[in-house]
């Protein structure tokens, strides 16, 4: 029996986008009849906190948020299993790898609702850039302080659970981002977590993702893996599919992506029809490179 429905955000539960009301209407009541029939749904993101009390509004229900790729979890409204980065060497790999690849910027993410941004060049057109794009997100918006000394002290200040180096927009910026991730990978492995996330890469500390991170979530409340579904369309979602059988990518998710889920939906409500009918589900094993 299925317990527990774990899906990204963006790019998944949040697709197709609804600026206004942030779910689809099929996403959300399929949610929510999951939820009324016992059924945990935790979501599990690279976002920050800003998400948590918006979705519980679309929801009305409390819900469970592993939040910056398993640097945390936040349960009943409590911050739990924190996982921060060390500051030093963090500012040591920003510094080292800043001007390469053409980073437009770099993210710092708390355990607040606000992120901090480091233009990493033309400051000003930067700047505006995240102001429009922003203004036009809606439910989605983020709170941002774009500003090269606050991201430095809150770097030194401790409690930062990611860090993102962002590489513009378009295919280019996808194909810089996965490049930059290979590269950091080989240098830093041994370090720093990294994910492609579209155009950008995410950096956690050393074996912090959503797939630990949540495999030790299932452990701690006794939920066993083949009781678990797992959605998601990025980089960041694929420890997810590495530990668990029940794996779904979204169908315009990159190939290195949709190769490593055993399931391809086109949107999160699809999973629905697996829930009620598991046998579905009863060939799904961990593909392993």
């Amino acid at each position: 029996m299925i317990k527990l429905l774990v899906t990204d955000l963006d790019g998944t539960l949040f697709y197709p986008k609804r600026r206004r009301k942030g779910l689809t209407k099929d996403n959300k009541e399929m949610a929510l009849r999951f939820l009324d029939n016992g059924g945990e749904v935790l979501l599990a993101s690279g976002r920050n906190v800003v998400i948590i009390p918006r979705m519980e509004k679309v929801l009305g229900r409390k819900i469970t948020y592993l939040g910056c790729n398993g640097g945390y979890i936040v349960k009943d409204g409590k911050l739990v299993d924190q996982k921060p980065l060390d500051d030093k060497i963090t500012e040591d790999l920003i510094e080292n790898f800043g001007n390469q690849f053409g980073i437009n910027a770099w993210t710092l993410f708390d355990e607040k609702d606000t992120l901090f941004i480091h233009p990493a060049k033309a400051a000003g057109f930067m700047k505006l850039v995240f102001k429009v794009m922003n203004a036009t997100n809606g439910f989605y918006k983020e709170k941002y302080i774009f500003d090269s000394k606050a991201f430095y002290d809150k770097l030194h200040s401790g409690h930062n659970y990611k860090a993102m180096a962002i590489f513009g927009l378009g295919k280019k910026a996808k194909e810089r981002a996965y490049q930059a991730n290979e590269m950091l990978k080989e240098k830093y492995g041994d370090t720093f977590t990294f994910a492609v996330s579209g155009t950008a890469v995410e950096i956690t500390a050393k074996n912090v993702n959503k797939g630990n991170t949540l495999l030790e979530y299932c452990q701690l409340n006794g939920i066993s893996k083949d009781e678990v579904i797992v959605c998601g369309d990025s980089g960041n979602d694929i420890p997810m599919f590495e530990r668990f059988p029940h794996s779904f990518a979204m169908a315009q998710s990159p190939d290195y992506v949709i190769n490593r889920a055993n399931h391809i939906i086109n949107k999160v409500c699809d999973v629905e029809k697996y829930i009620l009918d598991e046998s579905l589900l009863a060939n799904d094993s961990v593909k392993v490179d």
